[in-house]
């Protein structure tokens, strides 16, 4: 980390979040992480570093005022002194007594009457009404910064970072973790540093919002390319239409080709919000960027619509998307301007065989004719017949999509909605439709309830297509289990991950193991906060999205399809054994003798070698020994993959049956097997 150096302490330069070069003592920062009320917080980090005088001055911006001129420095000794400057610069100020080397400390700008900065020097045993005092200066302090304080340990009301003896600083830090819990708030010790009279450091104190019950609802969009799947899922989370020319997909949009060819190669995802009785909540403003945030106290349900590539070389994008979100419900999206497609027909099998209810928008009703429009439903009716799915059920407006979704649920039909972007028919509909799932599945009993169960199996919602009927274990002692599909890097914060919680919950301080690394072990990490929908959290249960920052981990070593699981029931494995059978509507048999494919389960896409003494075929189970080559992955019996063989254009899933556990590999052995 970068530092400020000036004679005999050292500066940690995140402190005053401008660039300095490298170099100039030590500075030790350390991230401490309490269990405030079991809640997280959030961590206000800087950039650089800059010399003494420049970081005091920049600083001061920090509280919306000019730095006096007392505080004002230039990077030469022999400059003029300025009005309100000390002639002589060995003179120690009256007010620092006879502690030792306090001259020669920075200084911060004096401690401001308002805002949300605080300043002491030490918080040590204090008194039970001192204490009250304290929490509520603090509640003052949260309450001027928007629910975010900044205290600074070790440093004078005149500034002056001085520093206080190591026992002095962790009780005073104690002391504060004791104030924020007693305003139901989580604080972080996020900076350290080293003064003259010892150390000292910043320390972030965030309110934190009460547990909260709302749903975490996901819904997929599949379908195949240019068939208008993010128009829909970004005029869904709005209230605008599209104009026609693709503006309303440019918020799901993430990277400049997907803008410039109007083709989506990653996940994007837009927010809708929906109150109890199903009911869509509009945003405040209508156009929100990707991954937006509703804060509204109505707010029941929170869905997260994921736009999926529709183009055939983006499959394990799309496949790791159906799987690694664990979705409610898939829309498939069909244009009656291209038909129903190779990519279509694949992803209704893979929705079939996942048993993930499925649902059809007939995108761009407005720009064909009916005839058109009626030779597209009468393809995909086909393709859902042919996947084992219910008959397809016109749902015409909002009023129907009640009892089109219980139909959904009980497998016997599959609702069917003409919609379009441009002209707005059929969006109220779609909504609908989409809020009725969630109440659906509230009276059915829940979310998490049902998946916390089983690890890896997909949820049983409905009759199943197909009859692989490979159970997962139940487990009588829950713990908590989560892919890494996202990785994130932040300034001044560790690796944070991304996923949905399979299994257990997770709460800050809870200590897990993050892997396979590449020689198969697993690394030992903390939790230091958790989000949910932008906002942090006391805990994340199963069925949930969460991000949660870590504490251990070697930012290097992060990668996707990782697990975040509980201590002692991590398990790494190279080779395991699975019941596998083909796509629904796949035809023709597979060989699979020394079969190279691709295994898809989430986040994780690796290139395996697969082996069956028979054909692997749609209409009967074969047991398939899977290798993975060089790296092993953590997967249990239960769990449920994807597969897919490029060459001979097949693409099959299977069950997990049984594992062979993985020894860590020697960096050595590891390096050689890579260079070979």
């Amino acid at each position: 980390m970068n530092s400020v150096s000036n004679g005999a302490i050292d500066v940690p330069a995140a402190m005053f979040g401008v660039e300095v070069a490298d170099g100039g003592g030590e500075c030790r920062e350390r991230e401490m992480s309490v269990a405030v009320g079991e809640s997280a917080t959030n961590i206000v980090g800087g950039g650089g570093g800059g010399d003494v005088g420049v970081a005091s001055a920049d600083l001061f911006g920090l509280f919306g005022d000019e730095p006096p001129e007392e505080s004002r420095n230039t990077s030469k000794r022999g400059s003029k002194s300025k009005k309100g400057r000390r002639k002589n610069p060995t003179e120690k100020p009256a007010s620092l007594g006879n502690d030792r080397g306090v001259a020669a400390c920075n200084r911060l700008p004096p401690e401001p009457q308002v805002g949300n900065i605080e300043y002491k020097l030490k918080l040590c045993d204090k008194t039970a009404g001192r204490f009250q005092q304290l929490v509520t200066q603090m509640r003052w302090r949260l309450d001027e910064g928007d629910g975010t304080a900044i205290y600074m340990v070790g440093v004078t009301d005149a500034g002056l970072m001085v520093g206080i003896p190591e026992r002095d600083f962790d009780k005073s830090t104690q002391t504060l973790f004791r104030m924020a819990k007693a305003n139901h708030a989580g604080a972080v010790v996020k900076t350290t540093w080293m003064g003259p009279n010892g150390r000292g450091g910043q320390v972030v104190v965030t309110n934190l919002p009460e547990e909260s019950h709302r749903q975490d609802e996901r819904v997929v969009f599949i379908g195949d390319a240019q068939s208008g799947k993010s128009s829909l899922a970004a005029v869904l989370s709005s209230t605008e239409i599209d104009d026609g020319r693709g503006r309303a997909r440019l918020d799901l949009f993430r990277h400049g080709h997907e803008i410039r060819s109007g083709r989506t190669s990653s996940i994007g995802a837009a927010t809708m919000a929906f109150d109890e009785a199903g009911g869509f909540i509009s945003p405040k403003q209508s156009r929100k960027q990707f991954n937006s945030k509703y804060h509204c106290s109505t707010t029941a349900r929170t869905v997260t619509l994921f736009d999926l590539p529709g183009d055939p070389k983006y499959y394990k994008t799309t496949f790791g998307g159906i799987m690694g979100r664990d979705p409610d419900l898939a829309v498939l999206v069909v244009s009656p301007t291209i038909g129903v497609g190779l990519m279509a027909t694949e992803l209704v099998g893979v929705a079939a065989a996942l048993q993930i209810p499925l649902a059809v928008i007939v995108s761009k009703c407005d720009t064909c004719p009916q005839e058109l429009v009626d030779a597209t439903l009468r393809g995909v009716a086909e393709i859902c017949t042919a996947a084992g799915l219910g008959p397809m059920l016109a749902v015409d407006d909002a009023d129907c999509a009640a009892a089109a979704v219980a139909a959904l649920m009980g497998g016997t039909a599959t609702p069917v909605i003409c919609a379009s972007s441009v002209t707005g028919v059929g969006i109220k509909a779609v909504r609908a439709l989409i809020g009725a799932v969630g109440v659906n599945m509230a009276g059915a009993g829940g979310f998490a309830d049902e998946r916390s169960a089983t690890v890896g199996k997909a949820p049983t919602l409905h009759t199943p297509a197909t009859s692989l009927e490979v159970a997962a274990p139940l487990l009588a002692d829950t713990f908590f289990e989560m892919q890494v599909q996202d990785v994130f890097a932040v300034t001044d914060a560790g690796p944070i991950v991304g996923g949905v919680v399979r299994t257990g919950a997770v709460g800050i301080g809870d200590r897990l193991e993050l892997g396979p690394l590449d020689d198969g072990s697993f690394c030992n990490v903390a939790v230091v906060r958790v989000h949910r929908n932008g906002e942090p959290c006391r805990h994340a249960r199963a069925h949930e999205t969460a991000t949660i920052e870590l504490a251990g981990a070697v930012p290097t070593d992060v990668r996707q399809g990782q697990v975040l699981v509980s201590s002692g029931r991590a398990v790494a494995t190279t080779s395991l054994t699975a019941s596998v059978r083909l796509l629904p509507l796949c035809k023709g048999e597979l060989e699979a003798d020394s079969l190279q494919a691709v295994v898809i389960r989430g986040g994780m896409k690796r290139a395996v070698v697969m082996s069956a003494a028979a054909p692997i075929t749609a209409g009967s189970d074969t047991v398939a020994t899977v290798a993975f080559d060089l790296r092993p992955e953590c997967m249990r019996a239960g769990d449920t993959f994807l597969f897919r063989a490029n060459r001979r254009g097949f693409t099959g899933y299977g069950v997990v049956t049984a594992v062979t556990q993985a020894a860590p590999v020697a960096k050595a052995a590891l390096h050689l097997a890579r260079s070979v």
